[in-house]
Protein backbone atom coordinates (compact mmCIF):
# COMPACT_ATOMS: atom_id res chain seq x y z
CA UNK A 1 0.00 0.00 0.00
CA UNK A 2 1.01 3.38 -1.24
CA UNK A 3 0.91 6.30 1.06
CA UNK A 4 1.52 8.97 -0.67
CA UNK A 5 -0.98 11.58 -0.10
CA UNK A 6 -1.15 14.40 2.42
CA UNK A 7 -3.63 14.29 5.37
CA UNK A 8 -5.91 16.92 5.01
CA UNK A 9 -8.54 18.28 6.80
CA UNK A 10 -11.25 16.04 6.33
CA UNK A 11 -15.26 17.09 6.40
CA UNK A 12 -17.39 15.05 8.56
CA UNK A 13 -19.26 11.92 7.34
CA UNK A 14 -23.04 12.93 6.98
CA UNK A 15 -24.81 11.57 10.09
CA UNK A 16 -26.76 8.44 9.27
CA UNK A 17 -24.25 7.66 6.69
CA UNK A 18 -21.81 4.67 6.90
CA UNK A 19 -21.32 3.00 10.76
CA UNK A 20 -19.09 0.48 11.96
CA UNK A 21 -21.13 -2.53 9.68
CA UNK A 22 -20.37 -0.24 6.78
CA UNK A 23 -16.63 -0.14 7.39
CA UNK A 24 -16.54 -3.63 8.71
CA UNK A 25 -17.58 -5.21 5.52
CA UNK A 26 -15.04 -3.18 2.96
CA UNK A 27 -12.75 -1.27 5.19
CA UNK A 28 -14.31 2.31 3.63
CA UNK A 29 -16.25 4.50 5.23
CA UNK A 30 -14.93 7.23 7.82
CA UNK A 31 -11.30 7.59 7.01
CA UNK A 32 -10.25 8.77 10.15
CA UNK A 33 -11.63 11.28 12.82
CA UNK A 34 -15.20 12.63 11.25
CA UNK A 35 -13.30 12.34 7.66
CA UNK A 36 -15.68 11.94 4.60
CA UNK A 37 -15.39 9.66 1.62
CA UNK A 38 -16.06 10.20 -1.61
CA UNK A 39 -17.01 6.98 -4.12
CA UNK A 40 -16.85 8.08 -7.62
CA UNK A 41 -18.07 5.78 -10.11
CA UNK A 42 -17.36 6.55 -14.12
CA UNK A 43 -16.23 4.50 -16.86
CA UNK A 44 -13.02 2.48 -16.96
CA UNK A 45 -12.18 3.24 -20.24
CA UNK A 46 -11.47 6.77 -21.80
CA UNK A 47 -11.34 7.52 -25.76
CA UNK A 48 -8.12 9.81 -26.68
CA UNK A 49 -8.90 12.80 -26.02
CA UNK A 50 -12.39 13.00 -24.83
CA UNK A 51 -13.38 15.45 -22.08
CA UNK A 52 -14.59 13.11 -19.46
CA UNK A 53 -10.60 12.84 -18.80
CA UNK A 54 -10.48 16.23 -18.04
CA UNK A 55 -13.64 15.97 -16.21
CA UNK A 56 -12.72 13.30 -13.82
CA UNK A 57 -9.59 14.56 -13.30
CA UNK A 58 -10.84 18.38 -11.90
CA UNK A 59 -13.51 16.33 -9.54
CA UNK A 60 -10.76 14.85 -8.23
CA UNK A 61 -8.67 17.87 -7.67
CA UNK A 62 -11.65 19.19 -6.74
CA UNK A 63 -12.19 16.60 -3.96
CA UNK A 64 -8.70 17.14 -2.36
CA UNK A 65 -8.73 20.27 -2.20
CA UNK A 66 -11.88 20.51 -0.24
CA UNK A 67 -10.51 17.65 2.33
CA UNK A 68 -11.94 14.83 0.99
CA UNK A 69 -10.71 10.79 0.91
CA UNK A 70 -11.54 9.61 -3.00
CA UNK A 71 -12.49 6.37 -3.16
CA UNK A 72 -12.79 4.59 -6.53
CA UNK A 73 -12.25 1.19 -8.14
CA UNK A 74 -8.57 1.57 -8.69
CA UNK A 75 -8.13 0.91 -12.21
CA UNK A 76 -8.13 2.88 -15.37
CA UNK A 77 -10.39 5.29 -16.87
CA UNK A 78 -12.45 7.73 -14.48
CA UNK A 79 -10.73 6.15 -11.70
CA UNK A 80 -7.05 7.09 -12.93
CA UNK A 81 -7.91 10.13 -13.73
CA UNK A 82 -9.95 11.02 -10.42
CA UNK A 83 -7.04 9.74 -8.42
CA UNK A 84 -4.27 11.58 -10.53
CA UNK A 85 -5.89 15.03 -9.48
CA UNK A 86 -6.69 14.16 -6.22
CA UNK A 87 -3.24 12.59 -5.82
CA UNK A 88 -1.41 15.76 -7.75
CA UNK A 89 -3.48 18.37 -5.40
CA UNK A 90 -2.12 16.81 -2.71
CA UNK A 91 -5.18 14.61 -1.29
CA UNK A 92 -5.85 10.56 -1.09
CA UNK A 93 -7.15 8.43 -3.74
CA UNK A 94 -8.37 4.92 -2.19
CA UNK A 95 -8.90 2.35 -5.24
CA UNK A 96 -11.12 -1.09 -4.06
CA UNK A 97 -9.14 -3.57 -6.30
CA UNK A 98 -9.74 -6.91 -6.69
CA UNK A 99 -8.04 -10.29 -6.78
CA UNK A 100 -10.81 -11.19 -9.44
CA UNK A 101 -8.16 -9.01 -12.07
CA UNK A 102 -4.78 -9.37 -10.92
CA UNK A 103 -3.84 -11.55 -13.92
CA UNK A 104 -5.00 -8.77 -15.99
CA UNK A 105 -5.31 -5.27 -14.46
CA UNK A 106 -2.71 -3.64 -12.56
CA UNK A 107 -3.99 -0.44 -9.74
CA UNK A 108 -3.28 2.63 -11.23
CA UNK A 109 -0.25 4.48 -10.09
CA UNK A 110 -1.40 7.32 -8.33
CA UNK A 111 -3.21 5.13 -5.76
CA UNK A 112 -2.32 6.65 -2.04
CA UNK A 113 -3.63 2.93 -0.79
CA UNK A 114 -5.13 -0.18 -1.96
CA UNK A 115 -7.82 -2.09 -0.43
CA UNK A 116 -7.98 -5.57 -2.58
CA UNK A 117 -11.07 -7.43 -2.34
CA UNK A 118 -11.57 -11.03 -3.93
CA UNK A 119 -14.51 -9.86 -6.75
CA UNK A 120 -16.97 -8.01 -7.81
CA UNK A 121 -19.53 -8.30 -4.46
CA UNK A 122 -16.84 -7.38 -1.89
CA UNK A 123 -15.80 -4.23 -4.15
CA UNK A 124 -19.46 -3.43 -4.66
CA UNK A 125 -20.07 -3.44 -0.94
CA UNK A 126 -16.59 -1.48 -0.24
CA UNK A 127 -17.71 1.34 -2.97
CA UNK A 128 -20.95 1.67 -1.04
CA UNK A 129 -19.77 2.28 2.23
CA UNK A 130 -18.23 5.63 1.44
CA UNK A 131 -20.13 8.80 2.66
CA UNK A 132 -21.29 10.38 -0.30
CA UNK A 133 -21.29 9.14 -4.35
CA UNK A 134 -20.73 10.99 -7.54
CA UNK A 135 -21.32 9.41 -10.93
CA UNK A 136 -20.20 11.11 -14.00
CA UNK A 137 -20.66 8.83 -17.62
CA UNK A 138 -19.33 5.47 -18.38
CA UNK A 139 -21.35 1.91 -19.08
CA UNK A 140 -22.69 -1.12 -17.49
CA UNK A 141 -20.26 -0.91 -14.81
CA UNK A 142 -20.82 2.69 -14.13
CA UNK A 143 -24.76 1.94 -14.24
CA UNK A 144 -24.26 -1.32 -11.75
CA UNK A 145 -22.47 0.54 -9.38
CA UNK A 146 -24.62 3.63 -9.40
CA UNK A 147 -28.30 1.33 -9.89
CA UNK A 148 -26.99 -0.58 -6.24
CA UNK A 149 -26.35 2.55 -4.27
CA UNK A 150 -29.93 3.58 -5.17
CA UNK A 151 -31.28 0.26 -4.13
CA UNK A 152 -29.16 0.67 -0.70
CA UNK A 153 -30.42 4.15 -0.35
CA UNK A 154 -34.25 3.73 -1.65
CA UNK A 155 -34.50 0.54 0.67
CA UNK A 156 -33.40 2.06 4.15
CA UNK A 157 -30.09 -0.34 3.70
CA UNK A 158 -27.78 2.09 4.09
CA UNK A 159 -28.52 5.74 5.92
CA UNK A 160 -29.36 9.14 3.47
CA UNK A 161 -25.95 10.48 1.78
CA UNK A 162 -25.50 12.88 -0.86
CA UNK A 163 -25.94 10.74 -4.68
CA UNK A 164 -24.96 13.04 -7.05
CA UNK A 165 -24.94 12.34 -11.08
CA UNK A 166 -22.59 14.80 -13.02
CA UNK A 167 -23.59 15.71 -16.88
CA UNK A 168 -27.00 16.68 -18.89
CA UNK A 169 -26.97 12.94 -20.20
CA UNK A 170 -28.63 11.69 -16.99
CA UNK A 171 -31.36 13.95 -17.18
CA UNK A 172 -33.27 12.20 -19.84
CA UNK A 173 -32.17 9.40 -18.43
CA UNK A 174 -33.81 10.09 -15.43
CA UNK A 175 -36.59 11.08 -17.05
CA UNK A 176 -36.93 8.49 -19.73
CA UNK A 177 -36.85 5.94 -15.85
CA UNK A 178 -39.96 7.94 -14.53
CA UNK A 179 -41.97 7.65 -18.35
CA UNK A 180 -40.91 4.00 -18.95
CA UNK A 181 -40.60 2.06 -15.79
CA UNK A 182 -42.26 1.90 -12.44
CA UNK A 183 -39.73 4.62 -10.51
CA UNK A 184 -41.47 7.21 -9.02
CA UNK A 185 -40.86 10.91 -8.00
CA UNK A 186 -40.00 9.96 -4.64
CA UNK A 187 -36.84 7.43 -5.65
CA UNK A 188 -35.52 9.96 -8.08
CA UNK A 189 -35.54 12.72 -5.16
CA UNK A 190 -32.55 10.34 -3.89
CA UNK A 191 -30.25 11.54 -6.21
CA UNK A 192 -29.31 14.90 -7.64
CA UNK A 193 -28.19 15.55 -10.90
CA UNK A 194 -25.98 18.82 -11.63
CA UNK A 195 -23.99 20.14 -14.65
CA UNK A 196 -20.54 20.52 -13.68
CA UNK A 197 -18.18 18.78 -11.17
CA UNK A 198 -17.40 22.12 -9.63
CA UNK A 199 -21.77 22.06 -8.70
CA UNK A 200 -21.07 18.40 -7.47
CA UNK A 201 -18.50 19.11 -5.38
CA UNK A 202 -20.16 22.31 -3.92
CA UNK A 203 -23.02 20.26 -3.10
CA UNK A 204 -20.82 18.14 -1.07
CA UNK A 205 -19.21 20.56 1.08
CA UNK A 206 -22.65 21.85 2.18
CA UNK A 207 -24.20 18.58 2.66
CA UNK A 208 -20.84 17.26 4.60
CA UNK A 209 -19.78 20.00 6.39
CA UNK A 210 -18.40 19.93 9.73
CA UNK A 211 -20.59 20.89 12.58
CA UNK A 212 -19.26 23.72 14.84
Amino acid sequence: MNERGKEAGRPRAPEGGAGPSAVERGGIGREGPGGATVAVFGSGSIPAGHGLQAEAELLGRLLAEAGFVLVCGGYGGVMEAASRGACQAGGQAVGVTMELFAPIRSPNRWLTREERVSDFFPRLQALTAADAFVVLRGGIGTLTEATLAWSLLQTGQIGPRPFVFVGKDWRRLFDAFLSTTFMTERDLALATVVDRVEEAVALLKVKLAPTP
